[in-house]
């Protein structure tokens, strides 16, 4: 299953806006403890300084990367 998610800095509130579509298991299960994110601020070591939201699933991956890029672009429109 395919999913958009957002890591929150609990400290300071910078986010990253992510898409996984590669994973056999619930989001839930694996972004944060199997998946770390493509970031390169956000890994395995500092994964709990981070809020971790699923802002939604998809059974499609192009559908997941394209509600990605629309949340990207809305973000930098702010």
């Amino acid at each position: 299953m395919a999913y958009v998610y957002k890591c929150t800095h609990k400290v300071d509130g910078r986010f990253y806006i992510g898409s996984r579509w590669k994973n056999k298991m619930s989001p839930l299960e694996d972004l944060g403890h199997k998946y770390f994110t493509s970031s390169k601020v956000i890994n395995k070591s500092n994964i709990s300084e981070y809020n971790i939201e699923i802002l939604k699933e998809f059974q499609d991956a192009s559908l997941a990367w394209d509600y990605e890029q629309i949340l990207i672009e809305a973000e930098f429109k702010n």
